[in-house]
């Protein structure tokens, strides 16, 4: 039972960075939700979390790298 919450929770982390990743607003969670879903359907049966984890990390690892880290404009003086 635990793992299975915890596979789920996962997944559903992975969708919520990505989405948070990629600014997506309702319609295009509501697009893209069922694709996931459908894609790491397989992952869950074979319960191979390693993957799951894996996906999970990429998915932070786009949320640094389209997330600005600072809110000020850095001005280039020539």
């Amino acid at each position: 039972l635990g793992l299975t919450v915890a596979s789920a929770l996962i997944v559903t982390l992975t969708f919520w960075i990505f989405s948070r990743a990629f600014e997506l607003d309702f319609f295009e969670k509501a697009f893209i939700f069922p694709i996931v879903v459908a894609l790491e359907a397989p992952v869950n049966e074979l319960s191979f979390r390693g993957q799951l984890v894996s996906i999970f990390l990429m998915g932070v690892l786009m949320f640094l790298l389209y997330t600005p880290l600072w809110t000020e404009k850095i001005e280039l003086k020539v």
